[in-house]
């Protein structure tokens, strides 16, 4: 299914259920393991550990990067620029167009995403869009 819309993916987000999610946060153990010392260098294209594959397969597949003029939000940028920053505060709406500003970034500034994954900022958001899904909620939010 693909999303035109910010709202298209609104109401897609609707349909997911924990269970549909659940194969993605069964990663988030490994994942926190994941660090610069684990990823290889090689002529400046990085050896891709086989759990950020799988994080990444499993965003895909879900359709969690929804499309919205991404390099205009410049409150996301400022958040994952902050290293300081509290995803759990955020919605599991702003935590799915932040992986949306990650994965655009890398096709422009080479390396961002592996930066994210090994900082940690991943996890994180990936950790508070686990502790902050909630379905009744999504269908509240989308009414308003």
């Amino acid at each position: 299914m693909k999303h035109d819309t910010f709202e298209d993916f609104k109401v897609y987000s609707c349909s997911l259920s924990y269970g549909h999610l659940n194969p993605l946060f069964c990663l988030l153990p490994e994942l926190a393991k994941v660090t610069d010392s684990k990823i290889v260098d090689t002529h400046n294209n990085w050896d891709v550990p086989k759990i950020i594959r799988s994080v990444e397969n499993e965003i895909l597949r879900l359709e969690l990067c929804p499309i919205f003029d991404w390099s205009s939000w410049k409150e996301g940028i400022a958040l994952l620029n902050d290293t300081n920053t509290n995803y759990y505060q955020l919605h599991f709406y702003h935590l799915c167009k932040l992986l949306t500003v990650i994965y655009r970034s890398d096709r422009f500034n080479e390396g961002y995403k592996k930066e994210m994954f090994t900082n940690g900022t991943m996890y994180k958001i990936l950790q508070a869009m686990k502790a902050n899904f909630n379905p009744k909620e999504l269908q509240n939010v989308r009414q308003e």
